[in-house]
């Protein structure tokens, strides 16, 4: 019964919405539940004699059961709408980009450097729409910060999944991602990072996790720039955890420049308000590049400390914007 309530809830938005553009007239803009006036509309709605049909099987159904359908009709039309959008293309994506890993493998054995620059633009591009669908109409500041001769070690605040999802689109190639170890699992998706030269960090196991900062720094030293959260984790408040200095390490034993980079409100697109997701302007700032090497005293002695510092005044500073 609820998969058939759904079918008729479904087809009814559709419906709904077809006849609302024919006979404006006759529907009124106001009604934000489709069903909920459906009596009174019948006469303006059931005109095709192919509308009757889901018209009456809603008129014939009990209350509790168009109390489903408003429910459904209100996740799926307001709430739900951008992130089913955004999921299904995700899903849409995964499935019909597998011929291009063949096409990367092959391609990989000729021009290593073109694989690696097309494997990224193709999921940059994907997460671009994904950032579309979420409704994030982002501001780009500071991009020219970043140096184009060398590889780098962005180091960034995390507040939302869209911290990623904007990183990435962003970034220019070819820029890896310290990621959980719990996205290794994840089909289809794990074998895009893996191409992408994304590390999965374990988080607890200290020694493995201190393998894979030497993998990244390895990375670094073969011209792959590095991204990385060092509060090890999403804020669920909005406000910084302390850094991790052992992130930091992978710049300051390959003489790498840190380039902080500051995500302003991303968690009003998503998080403040699962699972719905909402249009939001949000701000990216590059700052200038860090040079550990150049720095002095406490400075010195705790980068990432230093390097925090810097985004939270950026945060500060980028908050007046979005207010």
């Amino acid at each position: 019964m609820p998969i058939k309530l759904l079918f008729i809830t479904v087809s009814g938005i559709i419906k709904f919405k077809i006849k609302c553009a024919k006979n404006t007239s006759s529907v009124s803009s106001a009604d934000t539940f489709p069903f909920a006036r459906v009596a009174d509309n019948a006469k303006a709605l059931s005109q095709p004699s192919k509308g009757k049909a889901w018209t009456t099987q809603y008129l014939h159904l009990n209350n509790s059961n168009r109390f489903f359908i408003m429910i459904i009709t209100k996740i799926l039309e307001v709430y739900m709408l951008r992130t089913l959008l955004a999921l299904l293309f995700v899903i849409v994506f995964l499935i019909l980009s597998i011929p291009i890993w063949l096409f990367l493998s092959i391609l990989g054995l000729f021009n290593k450097h073109a694989k690696d620059v097309i494997g990224y633009k193709c999921v940059a591009w994907a997460f671009g729409v994904v950032a579309f669908l979420g409704g994030a109409k982002y501001q780009v500041k500071g991009f020219e910060n970043i140096p184009k001769d060398k590889a780098v070690l962005y180091i960034g605040n995390h507040q939302s999944f869209f911290d990623v999802i904007l990183g990435y689109h962003l970034c220019p190639p070819i820029t890896g991602f310290l990621s959980k170890k719990t996205f290794e699992k994840v089909p289809l998706l794990n074998i895009w990072m893996k191409l992408n030269y994304c590390i999965f960090l374990t988080r607890t196991d200290p020694r493995q996790d201190l393998k894979l900062i030497l993998k990244a720094q390895d990375y670094i030293k073969n011209g792959i720039s590095m991204f990385v959260f060092p509060e090890g984790t999403r804020s669920k408040t909005g406000e910084m955890a302390p850094f991790h200095e052992a992130s930091v390490k992978i710049a300051t034993k390959t003489g790498a420049p840190i380039v902080p980079v500051a995500f302003t409100n991303t968690r009003e697109i998503f998080e403040t308000h699962l699972p719905r997701m909402k249009k939001t302007k949000v701000i990216v700032t590059y700052l200038p590049p860090v040079y550990p090497d150049t720095l002095e005293g406490e400075n010195k002695k705790k980068v990432g400390a230093y390097v925090q510092s810097l985004i939270q005044a950026q945060l500060d500073e980028d908050k007046k914007l979005v207010q």
